[in-house]
């Protein structure tokens, strides 16, 4: 999630093909795949999905959110504007996933100058229960830590139980 040219799709495209392309089209439907990830001997498969971000998609986009186990809200760590944006992106989320999806705050584009400074960025992930990453798609950076947190926190999901109730019957 997270507004157009932020850097969800080149990080998208990292993340599945392992490349970067220099002149990337605009997303304007929604792309998927899946991938494999091995972290710490367990292999999980992750269901990637590439949302637009522009404002006249965001009632498609919002869609994605709901039973997710993982929702990466990308900005562009060179414009400000693109991170406070994110709120919209996050109050989205919460309305949608009631299950409370493991939140990811991802700073794309790392190779270039930062318009936002850590300290704001820190801030704004620990309100919002957020783990922050740094990554940069062009560069490759990054992105194998945000993939084994992924990994992580799919492995840390709490096991849905079944309740079972007997019922006592009487003899005759």
């Amino acid at each position: 999630a997270g507004e157009s040219a932020s850097g969800k799709t080149s990080l998208y495209h990292q993340i599945v093909y392992n490349d970067w392309q220099e002149n990337i089209n605009t997303t304007v439907q929604s792309a998927y795949n899946k991938i494999d990830h091995t972290f710490n001997g367990k292999t999980k498969i992750i269901n990637i999905w590439d949302t637009a971000g522009q404002e006249r998609f965001r009632g498609i986009s919002i869609l994605y959110f709901r039973n997710s186990k993982a929702i990466l809200f990308c900005f562009d760590l060179s414009n400000k504007s693109s991170m406070e944006k994110l709120n919209f992106w996050y109050e989205s989320a919460i309305q949608k996933d009631q299950n409370l999806s493991n939140f990811f705050l991802v700073g794309c584009k790392s190779d270039l100058t930062a318009a936002v400074t850590d300290e704001e960025i820190i801030k704004f992930a620990n309100e919002r229960d957020m783990k922050y990453f740094k990554t940069s798609a062009k560069l490759g950076s990054g992105v194998a830590d945000l993939l084994n947190a992924i990994t992580q926190s799919l492995d840390d999901e709490p096991q849905t139980q079944k309740l079972v109730t007997v019922a006592k019957k009487g003899c005759c």
